[in-house]
């Protein structure tokens, strides 16, 4: 029976037994509910797709159900697996399949026996979904139960047991279905000593063995696991890391803690000889849920560059990676539960294997759900810009795929811009090719900051943005022909910050080279090695050992010059807590040497060093007292951690000013040349006077990059720098009246402005006459 109403239609329901569609807690956010399955009073576990069939199990029973779920907006219970004695008392929450080695017509499926043996897991055959059969148990000495299994193509299956901390893994390369024996009773490698903590989760590769091992995330070689045992390569501090998935080309690996605030972290793998190093790039704690926060992210799947997240409160989500930055963003979301799960309860496990448009989530208490993710999803082919030229538009593009059942309109396509803080206007993208749009960001004054986003319809009149919650979060670049910088500070030594704590136990602010926990970074952002970090502590101190209690711990920056114009400040931040709320946010402000004005609140993060760049004059008027400050408390008891690197104050360019200046060097020049400055877009022109001189037929213009002087020849002082690149010499007849002009466009182009060089004239006939020159800087 199915169950998702308000109270009344629940008691009629009861009554005539009708279905219901979902209505979850939290509002959906491109995602649509198809249909769900459950048994009222029951809880459910993991969930895993083969051919037609989602298996889901029940937490803390011996069953897995069997769902049909060949059309998702009407699935069906076809029968349940119940695992034997000696088994019988296990939790048979973790499901995988996969293709036999030996008969890739059959299906294996391993039902992990978690919390009670003996045996660690079950194969199976789940070739016919209704009717799937016991094949064979498989256990190892010491082991005494499975939390998860990880299978691989060739055969090879890793099985995790969560009450210690180890791993087996098996070669089922030659297992054969046909004749199947009733127990495998020895594993082919262990992997022991993992920690201090117990391994709760594997994902097993062809080329790595990811382990979630609560208190660290590990990697280890297993490209030649029939010749050699896994070998490990490297690992990082957790801190209730639960569950593990990597993308397909290992750039990213996903972790998720399972804890009170739980995280969905966001990692950088690296492989160089024989080791792999993680740092941690970005991370997500869902927001506050219903009546109470957020309790825990729980199991990720990827699929390309998009991270599908069970989380218990919060529900199915869906997050993309942008690879350009190594940050990502929640693009999709839907809230399975009717409740306020403040612990274990919610959202357990997600499957996109059937596809976008039939996702499969499991929930604890509310059972199985079949759910539309389709949709649009934008990409930036490059690095988005941080700053552009002036004066000119500026080409940007984007990649748009449809996914699932949806389709693009193409009429839809449209660069929302605003230039200092104006409201958003739309303009139309062009097509470039495949899935590839073009627009253009709009031409600015120096300085100025222009923000803008993307979007697009679906066919069914959905509208889809980059980023996902746009206008309200939004890029942004800057408008300058360079930047000078002022001041830059990667912490290698000391430049005069200061630290001020007010009621603080433990957590201040110290520079040093970082000594990473669970929550602590182990690394600076910029490579330089030192960074600022709150109470560093000592190399393989616990997660909150040393963490930020009371407070708050304030950081403040030397001042930083902006007395000559505007600019930018950029940081590195990190901010990490295990509450995810407000009670343990960084607080970025800036002053002037007046008021401090608020730039940023960092919060709902579990770490990640996270670049962040505002202009000075939306926040204070730029003075040569300018200083940035972060603050970080913790009031609630919480795991609180904060990091600042690579911080760095520029001046925008200022606009350079066209000139023109005369010059006769040593005066032995006749003074027969004028000139007015080049500006770009404009008319350039010159004079040149030959009326005293007898007999000149022409005129000229010498054009050199640089000037010169103390030059002589029978025909005067050369005041252009003969040895520098010529430009131009430019030869006129002369036309009468005593006066030749030489008249030139400038380009409207800003890659001239700020160009100096020299120019002189000359009168050709009745002799050589050199005359004055000038020097000229091309601007505006």
């Amino acid at each position: 029976m199915k169950r998702r109403t308000s109270f009344v239609l629940s008691l009629v329901a009861s009554v005539l037994a009708l279905d219901v569609p979902a209505h979850a807690q939290d509002p959906s956010f491109h995602v649509q509910f198809l249909d769900d399955y459950e048994i009222p009073g029951d809880t459910y576990s993991d969930v895993w797709f083969d051919g037609t069939a989602a298996y889901i199990g029940r937490f803390g029973l011996n069953v897995v159900d069997v769902i049909n779920v060949s059309t998702p907006t009407s699935i069906f219970w076809t029968t349940q697996i119940t695992v034997p004695s000696p088994n019988n008392a296990c939790s048979a929450q973790d499901i995988k399949a996969g293709l036999s080695v030996v008969d890739p017509s059959v299906v294996l499926g391993f039902v992990a026996f978690d919390a009670a043996g003996p045996d660690m897991f079950g194969i199976y055959d789940f070739t016919t979904p209704s009717s799937p059969t016991l094949l064979t148990t498989v256990s190892t000495i010491g082991f005494l139960t499975s939390h998860n299994t990880s299978y691989r193509d060739d055969g090879w299956i890793a099985s995790a047991d969560s009450l210690n901390d180890k791993l087996a893994l098996f070669d089922l390369s030659a297992y054969d279905p046909a004749s199947p024996p009733a127990a495998i009773t020895s594993s082919d490698y262990e992997i022991v000593g993992l920690g201090t903590g117990f391994v709760h989760d594997i994902t097993l590769t062809d080329d790595f063995l990811f382990v979630a091992e609560w208190d660290a995330l590990l990697v280890y070689d297993v490209r030649n696991l029939g010749a050699s045992a896994p070998i490990y390569m490297g690992e990082v501090e957790g801190f209730a890391c639960h569950a593990v998935w990597a993308t397909d080309d290992y750039e990213y690996v996903i972790t998720t803690d399972e804890r009170h605030g739980g995280a969905i972290r966001l990692w950088r793998m690296t492989e160089s000889g024989g080791s792999v190093s993680l740092r941690e790039v970005d991370s997500y704690v869902a927001p506050l849920s219903g009546s109470y926060s957020t309790y825990s992210a729980h199991n990720p799947v990827v699929v390309g560059d998009r991270v599908y997240v069970s989380n218990y409160s919060a529900g199915a989500i869906a997050l993309q990676i942008d690879r350009t930055n190594d940050t990502w963003e929640v693009v999709a979301s839907y809230d399975t539960s009717t409740s306020s799960p403040v612990t274990y309860d919610g959202c357990w496990g997600i499957d996109p294997s059937p596809g976008i448009d039939r996702v499969l989530a499991s929930d604890m208490g509310e059972g199985l759900f079949t759910l539309d993710f389709s949709g649009l999803e934008f990409r930036s082919p490059t690095a988005r810009p941080k700053t552009i030229a002036p004066w000119q538009t500026t080409s940007i593009q984007v990649q748009i795929e449809a996914l699932g059942a949806a389709t693009l309109d193409t009429g839809t396509v449209e660069l929302y811009t605003s230039i200092n803080g104006a409201p958003f206007t739309g303009s139309a993208m062009s097509f470039v090719a495949g899935n590839t749009w073009q627009g253009d960001l709009p031409a600015a004054d120096c300085d100025s900051r222009i923000d803008y986003y993307f979007s697009a319809d679906t066919g069914s009149a959905e509208t889809f943005t980059r980023p996902a919650i746009a206008p309200t979060e939004f890029y942004t670049t800057y408008s300058t022909l360079a930047l000078t910088n002022v001041f830059s500070d990667d912490f290698e030594t000391d430049k005069g910050w200061t630290v001020t704590n007010t009621s603080l136990t433990s957590g201040a602010w110290e520079r040093a080279t970082p000594n990473g926990t669970g929550m602590a970074p182990g690394y600076d952002a910029d490579g330089s090695g030192m960074c600022f970090v709150t109470e560093n502590g000592f190399a393989g101190s616990g997660v909150g050992d040393f963490d930020v209690d009371g407070g708050p711990t304030k950081l403040t920056s030397p001042v930083m010059d902006f007395s000559t114009g505007n600019g930018l400040i950029s940081y590195w931040r990190w901010q990490g807590s295990d509450v995810g709320d407000v009670l343990s946010k960084l607080t970025v402000e800036v002053s002037n040497g007046g008021a401090w004005i608020d730039v940023e609140d960092v919060e709902n993060m579990a770490g990640g060093w996270r670049e962040h760049c505002f202009r000075v004059s939306d926040y204070v008027l730029p003075n040569s007292t300018v200083q940035v400050r972060f603050t970080i408390a913790d009031i609630s008891g919480s795991v609180t951690e904060a990091a600042v690197d690579g911080v760095s104050a520029d001046l925008f360019c200022k606009s350079p000013v066209a000139t023109a200046v005369s010059v006769n060097g040593s005066g032995m020049n006749t003074s027969c040349f004028s000139s007015t400055a080049c500006v770009l877009d404009s008319a350039w022109s010159n004079d040149i006077n030959y009326a005293g001189h007898p007999g000149a037929s022409h005129t000229v213009l010498w054009m050199y990059a640089g000037a010169g002087s103390g030059t002589f020849g029978p025909f005067g002082e050369f005041l252009v720098d003969l040895s520098s690149p010529k430009l131009l010499v430019d030869v006129r007849a002369v036309t009468g009246g005593g006066i030749n002009n030489h008249s030139f466009t400038i380009p409207d182009d800003v890659f001239y402005a700020g160009i100096p060089f020299t120019a002189q004239g000359g009168i050709l006939g009745g002799g050589v006459e050199l005359c004055n020159a000038y020097n000229y800087v091309i601007g505006f």
